[in-house]
C-alpha cells in the first residue's frame, strides 16, 4: 500500500498473491488497485461509505476480488466522475468481466448518455470524458448532441476536447458542389 498526500492509498496486488483475506483492507481508503498478475487497474469511489462497501469484496468467494457488488454499484442510476471512470475501466479491461456484464454496463451509460455527460460537466471531469471516448461511447450518431449539451455549460475544456474528437474521428460530409 502506498499512501498519497491526502491519506488515500493505492494498492498493488503482487502477481505472487493468490488469496486475499476478508477485511484485508478494512479501515483503509483505497482509491486505486493494480493487479500485477493481469496488469488490470481499477478505481474505487472517493465517497467513504461506498469505498468501504466495495473493498469488502476482496477475498470474497475465493477470488482476489469479486466484482459482483462492484458491477452492481456501477449500474445504479446516478452518475458522477467516479462512477464513469470505474465503468470505463471495467469496459476497457478484460479481467473478470463477462460479455453480458460488459454489454449491460455499456448500455447503462449509452441509454443515459445525457445524464452522464452533464455529471462530468458539473465536475469538469476532462479525464473521465476522455475515458468515455476511449471506451467508445461517442459515435457519429450522438456526438453532435453531446457537443450541444456541453455547449450549454461553461466547461470549455470539455467542449473543446469533444469538438476536436469529433473532427479527428468522424468525417463530416462536405458541401456538395455538383449540379
Amino acid at each position: 500500500l502506498a499512501g498519497g498526500r491526502s491519506g488515500d492509498c493505492k494498492a498493488v496486488i503482487p502477481a505472487r498473491i493468490t488469496q486475499i483475506g476478508k477485511a484485508a483492507f478494512y479501515g483503509k481508503h483505497i482509491e486505486n488497485v493494480f493487479f500485477e498478475k493481469n496488469g488490470a487497474a481499477y478505481s474505487f469511489p472517493k465517497h467513504a461509505f461506498f469505498n468501504e462497501e466495495l473493498l469488502k469484496s476482496f477475498g470474497k468467494n475465493g477470488r482476489l476480488y469479486d466484482f459482483e457488488d462492484y458491477d452492481a454499484f456501477l449500474l445504479r442510476n446516478h452518475f458522477n466522475a467516479d462512477r464513469i471512470r470505474m465503468i470505463c475501466e471495467r469496459l476497457i479491461q478484460d479481467w473478470e468481466i463477462t460479455e453480458q456484464t460488459r454489454k449491460r454496463l455499456f448500455l447503462h451509460v449509452e441509454d443515459n448518455i445525457e445524464e452522464a455527460v452533464k455529471a462530468l460537466a458539473e465536475e469538469n471531469a476532462v479525464k473521465e470524458l476522455k475515458m468515455m471516448a476511449g471506451a467508445g461511447f461517442f459515435t457519429q450518431d450522438n456526438i453532435s448532441e453531446i457537443i450541444d449539451i456541453l455547449n450549454r455549460t461553461d466547461r470549455r475544456e470539455l467542449l473543446t476536447y469533444l469538438m476536436d474528437y469529433k473532427h479527428e474521428n468522424f468525417k463530416t460530409a462536405g458541401f456538395d458542389f455538383s449540379v
